[in-house]
């Protein structure tokens, strides 16, 4: 198994044999009728961060957007992919609990509304540590926000996905 393949024959080839994502722009049907040179790759997974490398969150979402589209499409249109889902970036500043998590959900609904026809699909974030304050914010990105889907990292707040402090996140995620 020396051959090297192409991230681009990856994807190629994991398009031609999966349903990707459920906003593909075509019905079920049709994109699996679809010969493989009519199916362009739907990358689903790319974050947006909120923070420069210092971690600054002075920014707007406005000038985050402008600044990270025109480089991201030019990788995505280089490697053949046409659309995207976008998750909100784990690397953000903290300090302000909740209320910094919520601008960087902010960030990926307005990414989306913004761009759609490139990232049809948003993907919003919580903490753990959160608590309470994670269970509201799940239900704003759900019917707020329009965001669907949620990620987050339990093992970098310190708890394994299997412990009880994740049942009410996971409960909750599950039914919206």
């Amino acid at each position: 198994m020396d051959d090297k393949v192409s991230r681009r024959e990856i994807l190629a080839t994991l398009a031609t044999g999966t349903v990707l994502a459920g906003a593909a722009a075509s019905s079920v049907p049709e994109a699996l009728a679809a010969s493989p040179e009519d199916v362009k790759p739907f990358d689903i997974h790319q974050h947006v961060e909120s923070a420069d490398s210092s971690y600054s969150d002075s920014a707007s979402p406005a000038s985050i957007i402008e600044k990270d589209f025109a480089a991201r499409t030019r990788i995505m249109d280089e490697n053949g992919i046409e659309k995207s889902v976008m998750l909100a970036g784990t690397q953000y500043r903290k300090t302000n609990g909740i209320e910094n998590t919520k601008k960087v959900n902010d960030l990926v609904a307005e990414y989306v509304a913004k761009h759609s026809d490139r990232f049809p699909i948003g993907v919003g974030t919580v903490e753990v540590s959160h608590g309470d304050a994670s269970l509201k914010e799940l239900d704003r990105v759900a019917r707020e926000l329009k965001l669907r889907g949620i990620v987050w990292h339990h093992a970098h707040a310190g708890t394994q996905i299997n412990h009880a402090f994740m049942r009410p996140l996971l409960k909750r995620s599950e039914a919206l």
